[in-house]
């Protein structure tokens, strides 16, 4: 296999996978997020943690 073909193999793996990600996932992001709004809008909370690496993504997402 000569190297445009593995890098263009590489990218359609890429962008299959986003495509089966965005079928598995739309519905319950959209549910998360409609979930996180009611919460604020009703002057509740969302609360936020991770351990680790996680902590960052936690701190980044409560900015």
């Amino acid at each position: 296999m000569d190297l445009i073909e593995r890098i263009s193999r590489q990218f359609q793996d890429n962008t299959r996978t986003t495509h089966d990600a965005l079928e598995m996932l739309a519905a319950p992001i959209a549910g998360a997020i409609e979930v996180m709004t009611s919460s604020l809008l009703d002057n509740g909370k969302i609360l936020v943690c991770g351990g680790s690496g996680s902590s960052g993504d936690a701190r980044r997402f409560a900015a």
